[in-house]
């Protein structure tokens, strides 16, 4: 889209004094009233009619630059039709007034670009088209040299745009065909897709509501091409906060959606009379919620990949009722009789060894732990899993991005971030245009004075490759990282940094979603082991720390406080035996007051010490 057309107007100064009076030099004929050729000390030349010993009539002047106009002139001035040529190839055809461009006439200018139309003093002022030698084409309205008011742009291979133009771009209330085959009609602001509009996509999607900066943000509804309709809240072009999403066979969710999924807090409906109110992650049950079947089943309490999995309750349609444990929707049977009676002291550990913590992060080493742990934390240098999917997800908009305005630049001290200091390839914006990177910075002028904000994708040396939202120059907002060692990172960056919400995937299978805190497990989160392992709870740099649960692969269940990766404080345990531990542990030991109860009735409270009892037992 052109700015403005300012590189279209007259290249060089086409207004030119002509008055000539008799005494400056007649060579031949009648130069007072009639026919003749006269010369002017500045060298140049006339041949035509005179009047009253001024040019007057039709006539020729030759200029010393080799400028020829030929055409009406009136009291030694340019008046009436005419045309002006001059060596470098810029040629008008049409009205003067008192030596001025004015009125209708046609300029062609040596790059191949064409106006014709109205002028006024020398510049395209009225009704006109302009082309240029690539075949863009503009027809309509011009003020003073400048796009403006209603009209036509033509450009080939890329958009046409028919509106209202202010300043050189689209602005108002305009109609926009893009080469993909999208349609816009709508508002515009400086060239961009901003206000209120309405977008249909190839495949006759249709998106009508709120935009800014070229994609759906806001409020708006959305008929999608397979049957689906979603209305509700946009975040730069992704179903994001509170809406309402209607499947095509009438299934219905109301609540919470993030990246294009229901994602916090929300209720499906079902036309089969199956109806889930509770918490979602990536368009699956997640969390804790209530699930009626069509057949008058109930069950609440924990959901894991859309199934009741942990603690929960079931009733039957008949009434029967089953409440504890849930494993990939079925129940648990309860643990086998319990073994003969074992001694306290000879029990085994909770956990034999420390729990490892996770692999070094930038700016931080983590101690290396003890062989064989019983649960251990995928490390950060592992092949991916493949990524879930949900019927919920919808297509991509895309969408013209207007670039940010350049900021001041920021500091460019050297920080932690995913990507090298220094180097890499690859790296382009949203429309595809080359970026440059500097001190792990994008830029988009190659002298790096210009910080990039918009979206980009960048592929480094090493093999990592990010693509999301930069601001400044660095990594801000939702974005992608896919490293070349197979994990995978969808979540929020700060300036580079895994900060914020987010999901990091493990080829192995681990995955830990939650938030980060400069690169790092930090906050509240949920990390998946591959051995079927699962911790919820408090994450602090990298750790389990602070309030957590912690289900084992054997069956084990722990819930309490967490100190580096290992139970430590108050806590409940809950073992396969049908044992239950409640009272102080340590580095995750039994250790300090305590009371142990077995299923035969035996019951040991007091004081433990490295998982062995030393009080009085009952």
């Amino acid at each position: 889209m052109l700015a403005r057309t300012s590189w279209w107007l007259l290249a060089g100064c086409l207004l030119l004094a002509t008055a000539v009076p008799v005494l400056a030099g007649c060579l031949e004929g009648d130069c007072q009233n009639g026919q003749g050729r006269m010369e002017h000390p500045d060298g140049r030349v006339y041949k035509g009619s005179f009047r009253n010993g001024y040019l007057d009539g039709e006539g020729v002047m030759r200029f010393p630059d080799g400028t020829i106009y030929q055409g009406a002139f009136r009291q030694g001035k340019f008046n009436g039709q005419g045309s002006l040529s001059n060596p470098d190839g810029r040629r008008y055809t049409g009205s003067f007034k008192e030596n001025v461009i004015d009125g209708e006439g046609s300029l062609s200018l040596p790059d191949g670009q064409r106006y014709i139309g109205e002028f006024q003093l020398g510049r395209y002022h009225g009704r006109g088209t302009l082309s240029s030698s690539d075949g863009r084409q503009y027809t309509g309205d011009f003020c003073h040299g400048i796009i403006e008011g209603e009209g036509r742009l033509e450009i080939p291979g890329a958009s046409s745009y028919e509106g209202t133009f202010f300043n050189g771009r689209p602005h108002g209330r305009g109609r926009q065909l893009l080469p993909d085959g999208r349609r816009y009609s709508g508002d515009f602001h400086e060239g961009i897709r901003q206000g209120q509009g309405v977008l249909v996509l190839p495949d006759n999607s249709r998106y009508e509501g709120a935009f800014a900066e070229g994609e759906p943000h806001g409020i708006g509804s959305m008929r999608f091409a397979d049957g689906r309709r979603y209305a509700g809240a946009f975040v730069q072009g992704k179903m994001e906060g509170q809406g309402n999403l209607t499947r095509a066979d009438g299934g219905e969710y109301v609540g919470e959606m993030r990246l294009d999924l229901p994602w916090g807090r929300g209720v499906l409906t079902s036309t089969d009379g199956l109806r889930y109110e509770g918490d979602w992650v990536e368009g699956h049950y997640e969390g804790t919620g209530v699930l009626l079947y069509a057949d008058g089943a109930r069950y609440e309490g924990e959901f894991r990949n859309g199934r009741p999995d942990g603690a929960g309750e079931l009733v039957s349609a008949e009434g029967k009722r089953f409440k504890g444990m849930f494993s990939e929707g079925r129940p648990v049977d309860p643990p086998p009789p319990p073994a003969p009676v074992v001694a306290a002291s000879s029990l085994p550990p909770i956990v034999s060894e420390p729990l490892s913590p996770p692999a070094a992060q930038p700016a931080a080493a983590a101690p290396v732990s003890p062989p064989q742990p019983v649960v251990t934390k995928a490390p950060e240098t592992v092949p991916e899993a493949a990524p879930k999917r949900s019927f919920f997800s919808m297509p991509f908009f895309g969408g013209d991005k207007k670039e940010d305005a350049e900021k001041e630049a920021r500091s460019t001290a050297p920080r932690t971030t995913d990507l090298p200091v220094s180097g890499g390839e690859g790296a382009r914006d949203g429309k595809g245009n080359p970026l440059v990177v500097k001190d792990n910075r994008l830029f988009s002028d190659a002298v790096g004075g210009k910080p990039f904000s918009g979206r980009a994708s960048r592929t480094t040396p090493d093999g990592n490759r990010f693509d999301g939202k930069v601001k400044d120059g660095w990594p801000q907002g939702e974005g992608t990282m896919v490293f070349v060692d197979g994990r995978r990172y969808q979540g929020e960056f700060q300036q580079g940094i895994r900060q914020g919400k987010g999901r990091l995937s493990f080829p192995d299978g681990s995955l830990y979603a939650g938030e980060f805190a400069d690169n790092r497990f930090h906050g509240s989160g949920d990390y998946s082991f591959v051995d079927g392992s699962r911790y919820v709870g408090e994450f602090r740099n990298g750790n389990f720390d602070g309030l957590g649960a912690l289900t084992y692969a054997d069956g084990r269940r722990y819930n309490g406080s967490f100190s580096r990766d290992l139970p430590h404080g108050q806590g409940r345990l809950v073992s396969p035996d049908g044992s239950i531990y409640e009272g102080a542990f340590r580095a995750g030991r039994r250790h300090g007051r305590g009371k142990l109860d077995y299923p035969d009735g035996r019951r040991f409270e007091g004081t433990f010490e490295e998982d062995r009892f030393i009080g009085q037992g009952s």
